[in-house]
């Protein structure tokens, strides 16, 4: 991939001693007293482009190793360090004290918006970023706030809008390709996101992320076996590209493959690094799949009770797969129980409100309801808070798609219930046209609520 930030010269500044990475045709843009840490910014510049976030810290832990006073380094150093809340407050400290004249208009721009972040002042932010879009209109920097902004706070068109801008004016900013694909997603439309992920494994081939985006794509559509192809060829570019590992298992899991999915998970162990916390977060996932596919509703929380984390730390489908069992087994007051711990993990996700994650959880929770209300008896409520999840979840992302998927296998059981057998055979058509095979596993199995069996 050819480096988003194009170096066109250094200079020399005598006053302060420094050097300025320039890119093409707009002027000095990061200061640093190193030529070394600059060569080390841009590496994880780079790095960040791919979303190696490991390689990344690195490179920007040595760029602040060579030069402690480069503060657009700290800026960027930030997004590693959410669990580092002592190290965050001393950078956040040391770049509100640095004297802003010394850094280029962006650095200046970056620093005051941070700030302004930093002291909750939301309408200043956003008034800092539509002046200086105002001033510079084709800053891919600002460009690319604006759409991580408007995809943020779920306005999809406006996030579009703003990284189509962003592939014209920086066509090397490939990571806005990889956004077009997930917001063509988020609408269903499936064949304008495997255009944009195509075009983005065109420009990076040698990148993991274009054939892990890919690989999502293929996996919510039932195309397994592109799914696995694609994710494998992820991994055999960076062995260590965890979110592919965790992909290729849900593949496997979808297809029942137990083989290929032990493989899968003592491969991703033997990798330096591996978090274990990831692999055992996929064995459970697939444990519980498996039980559930049998209807074996108290096998499975035993399962999940002796080999999983418990409660939400255990992931959402083992959560949601969990509080369905215990309402198959008529244990409302225990199902109710997780759906309040579910309340307080979106509480935490409460500064957020569009948020992937949040939007996830929030489906859930309505799900779950749905569920509980479905199969104590209410099948009106059970229809409207299946509904209410239905309009949450979208298709933008892998988890976010099946749970949708699982969300209406569950209302097309409710509609059939209430006699509204038309509506029923309508959802289960549009279900089929994304993932017929799942649709399969549905129809051939004991369902999600089992109400014809009752």
């Amino acid at each position: 991939m050819k480096r988003w930030l194009v170096v066109a010269a250094v200079l020399a500044v005598v006053a302060s001693a420094t050097v300025a990475l320039v890119a093409l045709g707009r002027g000095p843009e990061v200061t640093t007293s190193s030529a070394e840490a600059l060569a080390e910014f841009e590496a994880a510049m780079d790095a960040r482009m791919k979303l190696y976030y490991d390689e990344a810290q690195k490179h920007l832990e040595r760029a602040l190793a060579l030069d402690p006073d480069f503060v657009l380094a700290k800026l960027h150093l930030l997004d590693h360090l959410s669990n580092d809340k002592e190290r965050r407050e001393k950078l956040f400290d040391e770049i509100a004290a640095a004297d802003l004249e010394r850094l280029s208009e962006r650095e200046r721009f970056l620093v005051r918006r941070m700030l302004a972040y930093r002291a909750e002042r939301p309408d200043e932010v956003d008034r800092l970023v539509d002046e200086y879009l105002g001033r510079h209109p084709n800053d891919p920097w600002v460009l690319n706030l604006k759409a991580t902004q408007a995809w943020s706070q779920g306005n999809m068109a406006e996030a579009e809008r703003f990284n189509r801008r962003l592939v014209e004016v920086s066509p090397n900013w490939v990571i806005a390709y990889n956004m077009l694909g997930y917001g063509a997603m988020d609408q269903g439309k499936f064949a304008e996101a495997e255009e944009h992920f195509i075009s983005y494994r065109f420009i990076a081939p040698d990148q993991a992320n274009p054939h892990d985006s890919l690989g999502e794509l293929y996996t919510l559509l039932g195309r397994y076996d592109e799914a696995v192809a694609s994710l494998e060829e992820a991994l055999r570019i960076k062995p260590d590209f965890w979110a592919s590992y965790d992909h290729l298992a849900l593949v496997h899991m979808l297809r029942r493959d137990d083989e290929a999915l032990n493989a899968v998970l003592t491969r991703m162990s033997s990798v330096e690094g591996c978090p274990s916390s990831r692999v055992e977060g996929n064995r459970c996932a697939a444990g519980a799949y498996r039980l559930a596919l049998e209807g074996a509703w108290g096998p499975l929380l035993d399962f999940v009770a002796s080999s999983c984390p418990q409660g939400p730390a255990a992931g959402d489908f083992v959560v949601t797969v969990s509080h369905r069992a215990l309402c198959r087994l008529g244990r409302f007051d225990e199902a109710r129980a997780i759906e309040e711990q579910v309340r307080e993990v979106m509480q935490k996700r409460s500064a957020s409100p569009a948020n992937d994650d949040k939007m996830l959880w929030e489906g859930i929770l309505l799900h779950m309801e749905g569920v509980r209300l479905a199969l104590s008896g209410d099948l009106a409520a059970a229809e409207e808070r299946l509904r209410g999840a239905d309009a949450v979840l979208t298709y933008r992302m892998v988890a976010l798609g099946l749970m949708k998927l699982l969300n209406q296998g569950a209302l097309v059981e409710v509609l059939e219930a209430r006699g509204e057998t038309a509506a029923a055979a309508r959802l289960l058509n549009t279900m089929r046209a994304v993932n017929a095979p799942l649709v399969t596993d549905f129809e051939t199995g004991p369902g999600v609520l089992g109400l014809a069996a009752r």
